[in-house]
């Protein structure tokens, strides 16, 4: 399996295209500036267009997923698995998958010292997980003291899949819903809540490491 390397804005790194190999890919992703990336349901307009300039925030859209995601490169280790029809990693059944890929993040985030637990479960279609990703919970994905704390979303073509696991170190999945056009302060609080801050004390390139490893191992 080939790893490759790619740095840009939030918005670059999402539309990075297919490769047009029939091999299987882990693309390690380095975010440059803070974003807040739309889910594939959201527009700009759900959003403080001008708050986002202020505070430096790129809005930046996305094809997977359905809830906002904010990312603070310091603070995400961000590993997509590329995955043609027919690979290991592929299925005709998103949920094993998405299984198959988030025991390998729970067994890197095992290596750096973080016990964890993936989700078995069908994903949570919540209005809250519809405004903030990190509110909901679907397969495969992994939480720490009932937080999330890896997000999985995925794109399916002809080719294969593109399986998008993005893990936040620094609990600032929870600043995703500060953004959010229309919704009241109380509303906001809800969703942060629903999110959880949990913090994990580890090295951000050691995680990285170990989930390329897991993810490479046989």
């Amino acid at each position: 399996m080939q790893v490759v390397h790619y740095q840009g804005s939030a918005a670059e790194l999402h539309a990075l295209e297919l490769p047009e190999s029939a091999d299987e890919q882990l693309w390690v992703l380095r975010p440059a500036t803070p974003a807040l990336v739309m889910g594939s349901a959201q527009r700009e307009t759900d959003f403080d267009s001008d708050r986002l300039d202020r505070d430096g925030v790129e809005l930046a859209p996305r094809r997977s997923g359905g809830g906002a995601v904010y990312i603070e490169p310091d603070g995400v280790v961000w590993v997509d698995v590329l995955a043609p029809r027919g690979s290991r990693y592929w299925s005709d059944d998103i949920g094993v998958t998405f299984l198959r890929v988030g025991e390998r993040w729970q067994a890197a985030l095992q290596r750096v010292g973080v016990d964890s637990e993936v989700v078995q479960d069908a994903p949570d279609r919540s209005p809250e997980a519809r405004l903030a990703c990190w509110a909901g919970l679907g397969w495969g994905e992994v939480t720490v003291a009932g937080a999330k704390i890896v997000g999985l979303s995925m794109r399916r073509t002809r080719w294969g899949a593109r399986i998008q696991g993005m893990g936040v170190i620094d609990a600032s999945a929870d600043r995703a819903p500060s953004w959010l056009r229309g919704a009241d302060v109380v509303a906001k609080q809800a969703l942060v809540e629903r999110i959880g801050h949990v913090e994990l004390a580890v090295d951000r390139e050691d995680l990285e490491v170990a989930v390329v490893e897991e993810l490479l191992r046989p």
